[in-house]
């Protein structure tokens, strides 16, 4: 399995773990929600009963006192409170569960309300009918107080009742806590798990990756190193051969010129025989100019006896007048020198710059900074030739350019091209005093 995949799934399981911990808090306090509404309802409808309870005692304790006494005021407070009893009776059941425990409860509650005010009812109208001694002897008859008990028995049962669900409902609102309680560190515990797993799987990762790049890090410095070395090994070569073409044959064909120069004295004879001493002459001179221009080519002598400042300033000059260029070049100090590694690749990419300068920016003045300072060599070649755009670029990235870019990045350095179309093109390297990773 990938990294990549591996991320994934750690993913979409932190996020199932998410959506579950999401829908147990929803339904925990929706639960809650509703627990909470069915006390409150269970609150409302034993507070209403007991009122409803009161009103009873008080319309009997009305009644009772209208029988006895006959004042009006009694009789008043019975039918106040008679016609509440109604009222209390119509809104407990709308409070009452449908279907349930409570309705049952309430319909014989109310059962035997209608009939203790039927029984009231009954003394109230002998009194007014002027049968007050029927009235005492009905109120003081067995069936009332009976009635009377029922209701209280039946309050008390359905209060008793309630409070049990009461308590029913705060064991099972405990436990609900309890499970949620647990079941969230659950989650809480997978989730630490998996973030954990994560990131230790992207330490890993980070790690591999660190030695992945360390181990790039030292096969770039170790092929750095190795072209430095093939560098190094291709100037001696390049030196060796221009040491033995200005040496060997140098000498080989000087002493071809003095021999012609003698025998043309000695011989003298017809004008076509001087012709042909001469045209020998020439030809060894020709070819003397031609070894010195690739001993020159090869390797500079300047380069290993005065350094890279009076290289540089020897190449630009004699590069600009062969190619009809104007010029300026800047050397500080005057006496800069560096490792022989260094001075090669500056040598070598100074040649090549001024090369494409001539050859493809049809260039008119050339720019070229030397310098030495803050732990860098620099050099700066700059001309005012065409330039190219970003769209050209690519087409820019020639086998020169890359041979520059590769001796400077063989020292460690970086080889940077700027150009506009129109404003010329900058060619600038740079080289630290003492390698990165080097003492």
């Amino acid at each position: 399995m990938t990294f990549e995949n591996k991320i994934t799934l750690g993913y979409l399981a932190s996020l199932a773990l998410l959506l579950a911990m999401g829908w147990g808090v929803y339904r925990t306090n929706a639960a809650f929600i509703e627990s909470n509404r069915s006390e409150l309802r269970s609150q409302i409808f034993l507070k209403e009963l007991e009122s409803a309870h009161s009103l009873v005692e008080t319309a009997e304790s009305g009644m009772r006192g209208y029988v006895i006494s006959g004042q009006e005021k009694f009789l008043e407070q019975y039918h106040q409170a008679n016609s509440r009893i109604v009222e209390k009776l119509e809104y407990l059941s709308e409070l009452a569960e449908k279907g349930g425990r409570q309705e049952g409860q309430l319909g014989r509650v109310g059962r035997l309300v209608e009939e203790k005010m039927a029984f009231a009812s009954v003394a109230v109208q002998l009194v007014r009918r002027g049968n007050r001694r029927a009235a005492r002897d009905t109120v003081a008859s067995a069936h009332g107080k009976e009635l009377m008990d029922e209701i209280r028995m039946m309050v008390a049962e359905i209060e008793a009742s309630e409070n049990e669900s009461f308590e029913q409902s705060e064991r099972q609102s405990m436990d609900r806590s309890r499970d949620a309680i647990i079941s969230r560190l659950a989650m809480i515990a997978l989730s630490l798990l998996l973030l954990t797993g994560g990131y230790l799987l992207i330490m890993a990762d980070v790690s591999k990756r660190r030695r992945a790049e360390a181990g790039l890090v030292r096969a770039g410095e170790d092929l750095r190193r190795l072209a430095r070395r093939q560098e190094a090994i291709r100037e001696e070569e390049r030196g060796r051969l221009s040491r033995e073409l200005h040496d060997e044959l140098g000498q080989t064909l000087t002493m071809l010129q003095i021999q012609a120069k003698l025998l043309e004295g000695r011989l003298g004879g017809s004008p076509a025989r001087r012709r042909d001493i001469r045209r020998l002459r020439a030809s060894v001179e020709n070819a003397m100019s031609t070894v010195k221009r690739l001993s020159l080519d090869l390797r500079p002598p300047m380069l290993d006896d005065l350094g890279i400042a009076a290289a540089a300033e020897w190449l630009v000059k004699d590069f600009c007048r062969k190619a009809g260029l104007r010029h300026r070049v800047s050397v500080e100090p005057e006496s800069l020198s560096a490792p022989p590694d260094v001075e090669a690749a500056l040598f070598r990419i100074l040649q090549e710059a001024m090369t494409n300068a001539a050859r493809h920016a049809r260039a008119g003045l050339v720019t070229v900074s030397l310098s030495a300072g803050g732990g860098w060599y620099r050099l700066a070649v700059s001309d005012d030739g065409r330039g190219f755009g970003p769209a050209t670029a690519g087409a820019r990235t020639s086998l020169g350019i890359m041979g520059m870019r590769e001796r400077a990045g063989a020292c460690g350095g970086t080889l940077e091209i700027t150009s506009r179309p129109g404003r010329g093109t900058t060619v600038e390297v740079r080289i630290p005093a003492v390698e990165k990773g080097e003492g």
